[in-house]
């Protein structure tokens, strides 16, 4: 599943998600018994890596961040678990889907 949030505070270089969003998004994890396996965000101004905001805002624990660097010719993707104070890289592949 995938869920899009809104950007409550409406800016080019800060993303907050709107509380709504989240709220019936956890919602729905609750009620279709899923859970969260990665949380995906974009950097559009700077590398793939971790911000001391992302750092300070940490509030799903060790969920790997998938952080997407917009600020060169093509996307770079990097995957990263985040710590109070740290984190560290995870290493991932992309897996075409089976053609059965």
């Amino acid at each position: 599943m995938f869920y899009p949030l809104r950007n409550e505070t409406q800016s080019e270089t800060r993303y907050d998600a709107d509380p709504h969003d989240l709220i019936a998004a956890h919602i729905d994890f609750r009620r279709q018994g899923a859970e969260i396996l990665a949380l995906y965000h974009s950097h559009p101004r700077w590398d793939a890596i971790p911000s001391q905001t992302d750092l300070a805002e940490n509030y799903y624990g060790p969920v790997p961040r998938i952080i997407v660097s917009l600020k060169g010719d093509t996307p770079d993707f990097r995957v990263w678990r985040l710590d109070a104070k740290t984190f560290q890289e995870l290493s991932w592949t992309i897996i075409e889907p089976s053609r059965a």
